[in-house]
């Protein structure tokens, strides 16, 4: 698109997906709010598609927390977002703190705070969008990819109540684990071991401390119904993890679908892949939260 910056006016040049029309669209508007300690959080709300602000009340709702963590979600094309949006659902992206793009500070905040204050700052959000009356209480279900799958996990974990279902898609699952993986690759990550040592804790001497942020020693806390989704030959996540998940879940006689996607990576980018996983999820959230 053009800006006229002297009429105001904006032209169309090209349109990246013209197979799209504003009706598919969920719209996207940023949000702040305040976290427990005062902490001030911002992130993205998408209503879904096709409402009109006299629908956006008691709506379904997905919480989308971003991968990285060290990134963040703003106004933009968000394809998953886009999707869910486009199935009925309200989507809370929550730039907890850990998010870059906030400054300094806030990325700073989230040194240790993996499952801990950068989780609460994701419930806090959830209830702060409770209590306008936007979204119903009883229909809200926790999605995430990467450190968001992470963040899913430790949702259902910590906030039982809060949760008809988690979904995460190549997420971590025991951090001691993804740290002794860093250690055995060898040397040439080095600085990688150091840097989620510096984010998460020495996979030595913290060990309990991060045996108790890991959703995988915290099963028996999980009430939800959880779906796990991994490529099998994912370099960034290894598929390991949602398999750990896995075991666990059953072991513990709780919910869980694991779809295991063959030939692809973290993204999942090849299109039988996307196509598998919105499928999959599409069909997961209409059974647990029943858009209206």
């Amino acid at each position: 698109m053009v800006l006229d910056r002297t009429s105001g006016a904006v032209q169309t040049i090209i349109n990246a997906r013209p197979q799209f029309t504003s009706a598919d669209i969920g719209e996207s508007v940023e949000m702040h709010y305040f976290a427990r300690d005062d902490l001030k959080i911002p992130g993205v709300l998408t209503w879904p598609a096709g409402s009109t602000e006299a629908d956006r009340t008691g709506l379904p709702m997905v919480v989308l927390p971003h991968g990285g963590p060290a990134t963040y979600d703003g106004l933009g094309w968000d394809w998953l977002a886009q999707f869910i949006a486009n199935e009925g659902y309200a989507v809370f992206q929550p730039n907890f703190r850990g998010s870059t793009g906030f400054g300094r500070d806030h990325h700073r905040a989230g040194r240790r705070e993996w499952g801990r204050k950068m989780q609460d700052d994701i419930t806090d959000g959830v209830d702060a969008l409770i209590s306008t009356g936007w979204i119903d209480p009883e229909r809200i279900c926790i999605v995430g990819w990467s450190y968001g799958g992470y963040a899913a996990l430790m949702g259902a974990v910590r906030t039982p109540d809060k949760y008809k279902c988690a979904a995460s898609i190549a997420g971590v699952s025991d951090l001691r684990e993804m740290l002794r993986h860093e250690r055995a690759t060898g040397s040439s990550t080095r600085r990688v071991l150091a840097y989620w040592e510096h984010l998460i804790g020495d996979m030595d001497a913290d060990a309990a401390a991060i045996n108790a942020i890991s959703p995988v020693n915290l099963t028996d806390s999980i009430t939800a119904p959880v779906l796990l989704v991994h490529g099998d030959d994912d370099t960034v996540v290894q598929a390991r993890q949602s398999d750990l998940m896995h075991r666990a879940l059953e072991a513990a006689g709780k919910p869980v679908d694991y779809l295991k996607i063959e030939g692809d990576d973290h993204g999942l980018t090849f299109p039988a892949s996307r196509n598998a996983v919105l499928t999959r999820l599409g069909a997961f959230l209409a059974e647990h939260l029943a858009a209206r």
